[in-house]
């Protein structure tokens, strides 16, 4: 049975049945027909290029421009591309980029166990990118690719209005950092 807030997650975004095309989920329990997410035109398509948004896995060519995003962010533990390919690549690891023609606009890695625990370890969307629905394909695009049950993952600045539209809860979290010789915790 599906959970009831993972229903209405999907009925508010405008999910159909992928056969009879009902906004409920009537179909889905009984054959386990896939549900689709209408195509809306500001979620394809810029004024500018005639080309769709596209969401891809990761490649080692993406790195990059990765940093370059986070690092605008004042994200400076991105600045050696060859460690963060590494990070992006690893065992245990989905990273899923957002390109627009050869414009990298986004991109989220989730690590995993693979059986319990997905975590969220980055999330950028470019500022030219944002509120027009494409951090929310990014996290669609993991739920569908890893079929994670949830993801965590800790935020700040404007993260939790975003985070607040999925359904799920608030935890708090904690970045932890090592102790330096001589100084106490």
């Amino acid at each position: 049975m599906l959970d009831q807030a993972w229903v209405e997650y999907r009925r508010v975004r405008g999910w159909r049945c992928g056969v009879c095309q009902r906004s409920s989920n009537l179909c889905e329990p009984q054959g386990a027909t896939p549900l689709v997410r209408p195509v809306e035109p500001a979620d394809l398509y810029d004024d500018d290029v005639n080309a769709p948004v596209e969401i891809r896995q990761f490649i080692v060519e993406d790195t990059t421009a990765i940093c370059a995003l986070c690092q605008a962010e004042g994200w400076d533990y991105w600045d050696d591309p060859d460690r963060a390919a590494r990070a992006l690549g690893a065992p245990g690891v989905t990273t899923l980029v957002a390109e627009h023609g050869d414009e990298l606009l986004g991109a989220v890695q989730v690590i995993t166990d693979g059986q319990i625990n997905w975590v969220v370890g980055l999330m950028i969307v470019a500022p030219a990118a944002r509120h027009e629905g494409l951090g929310t394909r990014l996290l669609d695009a993991v739920f569908e690719t890893t079929g994670a049950k949830r993801l965590d993952l800790q935020t700040e600045d404007d993260g939790p209005r975003f985070y607040r539209q999925f359904p799920g809860r608030e935890m708090v979290a904690f970045r932890l950092y090592p102790s330096t010789p001589g100084k106490p915790h």
